[in-house]
């Protein structure tokens, strides 16, 4: 399964809904430096490190889960 851009993207609105937070997460992409990376305050603070686009639906969804665990 190909892993695209809006994938991504319609879980990250996801979590930024669900989640309590004033600041919201954003997603960024450098094939250069490794793939995906998640970070918060306009990328000041960085949530996850550089990796590959499935890698990053996973963490993605394993953090819509832990929302609604929680």
């Amino acid at each position: 399964m190909r892993i695209t851009t809006r994938m991504l993207e319609s879980r990250l609105i996801k979590i930024n809904n669900l989640s309590n937070k004033e600041k919201d997460f954003d997603l960024n992409h450098n094939s250069i430096y490794g793939g995906w990376q998640m970070t918060s305050n306009e990328g000041s603070h960085i949530i996850q490190h550089r990796i590959t686009a499935k890698q990053m639906l996973l963490f993605l969804d394993g953090m819509i889960a832990g929302i609604f665990l929680n």
